[in-house]
């Protein structure tokens, strides 16, 4: 992410071994990692603007 204005809030992915690397190469806390399974917390926040990372499906 190369906006300053812009704060990644969540990654929703269903592969956990995908979601423990960008955990650990972006240093991203385990609330803001989600599974497709429990994805309504992230709907739900109002201050989140949905978008997807070709990055994840490498």
């Amino acid at each position: 992410m190369s906006s300053p204005r812009m704060c990644l809030k969540y990654v929703v992915e269903m592969s956990r071994a995908k979601l423990k690397a960008v955990a650990e190469e972006w240093r991203l806390a385990e609330e803001q990692l989600v599974n497709p399974e429990n994805d309504e917390k992230v709907f739900k926040d109002p201050r989140v603007v949905v978008c997807s990372a070709s990055y994840l499906s490498l």
